[in-house]
């Protein structure tokens, strides 16, 4: 029979779609093959059984596709035997393939002879299926043949050596074996010469390349999707696989004992990371070790029967815990605690081995053992007193606590109830304190209780409770501390804090705590609350004359007549600083407050004796109340001490209620305050002069120097109102120099004029007499104004003199020697004793204008100007009336042997410019 050779060509659809069919081949068998390196026993069979399957139909498939893509004559057919013979070849090489391949990982020799089966599986299945060809004859190209089984080879054992040896780029293994497949077969296909018979070459059509396209597709899909089963299949037991293997290694990381896992011949196959910390090694180093080996060296003889037993793999150690010794790589010896599970894995035994590394237990276990040995000791030697107790049944108490208890015996404590030792009122407390340390509530703080000692007496105590381990039983122990002393200190600097040492009342502070929370009762309950501020008027010239010593008990006496009179649970009387006192009446209408305010005054106003001496003082009050005048404690205050300052500048002895107006003359007073320091610098005080007349011959005698402020923006400013408050700040000091000095000065220069010699009359504070160097600086001023002596008079009040301070008598003695004349101003208003004046080196009583204004209509006044008379006449001294305003006192004063007289009806005060000019004539006549 005639052969003509065939030069067929391809369909190039079919032949990429035959290399995607290696390709998915390639992958998917690879990736069920990979899974024989990571499985055991039957699984193991399964995954290579299930990859050779795949590869095997991917190798047939994509051989099938391909030599449908190249056109044959239609007459051309298979046998059916020799197909199946190339399929059955193509999955024993497979098979084959990936059973010497799971192997390489550990021999590269393995891995090589795993490619080689691949390739000839590849060639094999190729070179057979081409056989079974019918109809065909086919010779080959030695050449070419031998270079596609060479390529065949080569790229399987590259594909098995990404799939196998480097995980991480298995995809890389499917890619190159699709190659080999494919690159094998066209490869092949140009290595075979093909020819058939003549009278065949008619027989091809495009009916029968259209019938091989499509049953190419249908192989294709079902290829497809067997290969996507089978991958699907292998994508989700790798998801499991991978959980599976990330919940291992997580349990093994975390794990913080330390876990060994061996197999039946006691190769190590994991040692975790707890391990590695435990004998301080790499895992590296000890994976494949034998077990035995590695745990039990030879130099270990302590626990040698159970370290034998260990090592010989006893089952009776089997879920036991066992204590022993192991050495570390140094050599180290420590305990541990040894349990030892098994598995069945594969038909073969697994044994997992959990340590615990005891060297931290056996040391606490020792130092618990000396705990309890010192804890015992520490308790009865213990400076402190310890109660041990349980159930409230006192089971231990040390020396301490049986001599703070008072002396009793340890016997008759042990077996009795504490809570008999706590006084009866802190039962409670101390029953629900120790029922939370029971319940094992953590209380940091202290209680503190008072207990009774054994003679009766209850002492202040300061405790702590713990709960306690001892002797296998939970107890509670009580930690006491005697704080009797403490508590009497604490209630001393309490009472130092909040109460005026002098007086016994409560202070500021206690004030501004107290008051507050009265008026949010007081706002709560709808009720008034009325505010007193008292202060005690020429306080601080008693205190600045008599001394401070007399002060402090004129307050004293003062503030136990205050508490008197306040009476009531809900009054509060408080001493806020120097003489100012406050008075908190709550709920209490406004007669009720007048009542206490009249009360107040008229007690104070009787002779206080200190000391056999008789002080007469006064106070003035200011009342605010609440919420009318104010709703906030530094409001009322406010209010009620400007009230306060209205009685005194309304003539003291009395008291006001706060009216809106009054905060006017208190921001005046302040205003007054700030400008004298100016004043003083920018020199807006003058002097004006008030002749001093003779009463038969109405003839000038001398005059009294008189100062007064004439302010930029307020105007004239009366001594009335400016020279209290220069007083207060001590601006009267320098003030007081400057007015002696002007005085001085102008009288000198008046006797340079030629103008008559008379003297001249100065006012003297207490706060200046007060002065240590008043006696120099009146000397010091003379000399500077080079006026003698005896033309200058020091006016002083009567309630300065009164005081009989051998300080001021010796100081007017000293100011008498030089010279200067002393005169006692307002006299008859300061309540004095008479009898002082003896004492006094006195030259003038001055009568008071107060007496002096009612002398025409008031007996009483007229009966008192009569006896300072006499008593000047008696004493041998001059009298002065101030105050003469009308012809009438002037007869009366005349016919009652007054001698001198001072008033705006002979004179009212003039300038320096206007004597000179007024007064020139008439006093050179007199000289």
């Amino acid at each position: 029979m005639a052969y003509n050779h065939i030069h067929g060509s391809y369909n190039w659809f079919l032949v990429c779609l035959s290399f995607i069919i290696a390709l998915f081949a390639s992958y998917t068998g690879l990736n069920l093959a990979r899974r024989v390196v990571l499985s055991d026993g039957w699984k193991r069979k399964g995954w290579l059984a299930s990859g050779a399957f795949i590869m095997g139909t991917g190798i047939w498939s994509m051989h099938f596709i391909a030599m449908l893509a190249f056109k044959l004559p239609s007459g051309v057919t298979y046998d059916l035997i020799t197909v199946l013979v190339s399929i059955g070849a193509s999955f024993i090489g497979s098979l084959v393939g990936f059973g010497f391949a799971s192997l390489g990982k550990q021999k590269l020799s393995m891995l090589i002879a795993g490619g080689l089966f691949m390739g000839l599986a590849i060639s094999g299945m190729h070179y057979i299926g081409m056989y079974a060809l019918t109809g065909v004859a086919i010779t080959y190209n030695p050449l070419l043949l031998s270079f596609s089984i060479i390529i065949a080879v080569l790229t399987s054992i590259a594909a098995l050596l990404f799939a196998f040896r480097n995980n991480t780029r298995y995809w890389m293994s499917g890619l190159i074996m699709g190659i080999a497949i494919t690159g094998m077969h066209y490869t092949g296909m140009s290595a075979a010469n093909m020819s058939i018979p003549t009278d065949m070459l008619d027989m091809r059509s495009d009916m029968q390349a259209d019938s091989f396209l499509e049953i190419a597709i249908y192989v294709a899909f079902g290829t497809i999707v067997i290969f996507a089963v089978s991958l699907i299949g292998s994508m989700n037991a790798d998801k499991k696989l991978s959980e599976q293997m990330m919940l291992k290694g997580s349990i093994l990381e975390s794990a913080i004992d330390c876990l060994i896992m061996f197999d039946h011949k006691g190769r190590i196959f994991e040692f975790n990371p707890a391990a590695e910390r435990m004998f301080d090694v790499v895992r590296g180093e000890v994976i494949g070790q034998s077990i035995s080996r590695f745990l039990l060296p030879a130099h270990i003889e302590v626990h040698e029967p159970v370290n034998r037993m260990l090592a010989q793999g006893s089952k009776s150690v089997l879920g036991a815990r066992i204590e022993t010794v192991l050495s570390r790589c140094d050599q180290s010896g420590f305990p541990v605690e040894i349990t030892v599970t098994r598995i069945k894995k594969d038909k073969l035994p697994v044994y997992t081995m959990y340590l615990r590394d005891l060297t931290a237990r056996k040391q606490v276990e020792e130092a618990l053992r000396e705990s309890e040995e010192r804890y015992r000791k520490l308790i009865d030697f213990s400076p402190e007193p310890i109660i041990v107790h349980k159930d409230g049944i006192i089971t231990f108490i040390n020396d301490a606590g049986l001599q703070t208890l008072g002396g009793v015996e340890q016997q008759a404590l042990i077996g009795t109830r504490i809570l008999e030792l706590v006084q009866a009122e802190y039962r409670q407390k101390a029953r629900l304190w120790i029922a939370d340390v029971e319940a094992g509530v953590a209380r940091t703080d202290s209680i503190e209780m008072k207990v009774v000692r054994a003679d009766g007496n209850a002492i202040d105590i300061e405790a702590k409770s713990i709960l306690v381990q001892y002797g296998g039983e939970t107890l509670i122990q009580t930690i006491a501390r005697d704080i009797t002393d403490k508590k009497l200190s604490e209630n001393t600097i309490k009472k130092l804090a909040y109460f005026d040492m002098l007086t016994g009342l409560p202070n500021r502070n206690w004030f501004n705590m107290f008051f507050p929370e009265l008026l949010h009762k007081a706002k709560e309950g709808g009720y008034s609350v009325a505010v007193m501020f008292l202060d005690l008027d020429r306080f601080k010239l008693i205190n600045d004359t008599m001394g401070h010593l007399m002060g402090d008990r004129l307050l004293q006496r003062f503030a136990k007549l205050l508490s008197e009179c306040a009476g009531g649970e809900n009054r509060l009387v408080s001493r806020l600083s120097g003489d100012e006192f406050v008075i908190i009446v709550p709920g209490s209408g406004r007669s009720d407050v007048v009542k206490l305010a009249e009360t107040i005054i008229k007690r104070v106003a009787a002779p206080i004796d200190l000391e056999g001496q008789a002080i007469f003082i006064t106070t003035s009050i200011g009342i605010a109340q609440f919420p009318d005048d104010g709703e906030t404690p530094e409001v009322l205050l406010r209010h009620a001490d400007s009230a306060m300052y209205a009685a005194k500048e309304n003539g003291k002895n009395q008291f006001k209620f706060f009216e809106w107006k009054m905060n006017h003359t208190k921001n005046r007073r302040l205003a007054i305050e700030q400008a004298l320091h100016a004043a003083l610098e920018e020199r807006q005080f003058h002097l004006v002069y008030q002749p001093i007349f003779q009463a038969r011959t109405r003839q000038i005698i001398s005059m009294e120097a008189l100062v007064r402020w004439q302010h930029p923006t307020m105007g004239a400013i009366g001594p009335d109102e400016f020279i209290p408050i220069a007083e207060c700040t001590g601006h009267i000091i320098p003030l007081g120099e400057w007015i002696l000095h002007q005085a001085c000065s102008q009288l000198h220069q008046w006797h340079c004029d030629g103008m008559v010699m008379v003297p001249i009359a100065v006012n003297l504070s207490v706060v200046q007499f007060n002065q240590e160097r008043i006696v120099e600086m009146i000397r010091e001023t003379l000399e500077r104004t080079n006026l003698a002596p005896e033309y200058l008079v020091l006016e002083i009040t009567e309630s300065m003199a009164m005081n009989n301070n051998h300080s001021i008598i010796d100081r007017l003695q000293q100011l008498k020697s030089l010279g200067i004349g002393i005169s006692i101003d307002d006299f008859g208003t300061g309540y004095s004793s008479l009898s002082y004046l003896r004492r006094f080196p006195v030259d003038t009583l001055k009568i008071d204008k107060s007496f002096v204004h009612d002398l025409c209509v008031s007996s009483s006044d007229t009966a008192i100007v009569e006896a300072i008379i006499a008593l000047a006449k008696s004493l041998k001294l001059c009298v002065l009336a101030e105050g003469v305003e009308t012809e009438q006192q002037l007869q009366i004063l005349a016919q009652k042997g007054c001698t001198d007289m001072q008033g705006y009806w002979l004179s009212h005060p003039l300038t320096a410019e206007q004597i000179e000019s007024m007064y020139l004539g008439e006093m050179n006549r007199i000289g």
